[in-house]
């Protein structure tokens, strides 16, 4: 079997990551929303057709927006628990060192 080998540092960087993974998609996200909202009024028209387009568009775009939403909110959890998966396995190889170095003390090595 081979040795299992956990990088604290690299599941930071991965945290990280995961962090402005989900602050990027927000902020294009937004953008998209901020220049397609004017259009599809636009485009949908005043009459009694481009009303009815125009709500359907708001629907997909509602439900496209909480889709959205979820993935952002379990990019940043995701991260969340990285970071927390980071700590956690530095602060067990520094309690580790610690019992290993009292015990050498212990046994005068």
């Amino acid at each position: 079997m081979d040795r299992l080998s956990i990088d604290p540092d690299l599941l930071d960087t991965v945290a990280q990551g995961l962090g402005v993974s989900a602050e990027d998609l927000a902020s294009v996200w937004q953008s998209f929303r901020e220049r397609i909202a004017p259009q599809a009024a636009e485009g949908a028209g005043g009459d009694e057709i481009g009303g009815i387009i125009g709500e359907i568009h708001n629907v997909i775009v509602e439900i496209f927006d909480e889709s959205v939403n979820s993935v952002i909110e379990e990019f940043s959890e995701a991260g969340a628990d990285v970071q927390e998966w980071a700590t956690g396995h530095r602060d067990a190889d520094e309690n580790i060192r610690a019992i290993f170095e009292q015990l050498s003390g212990e046994l005068g090595v």
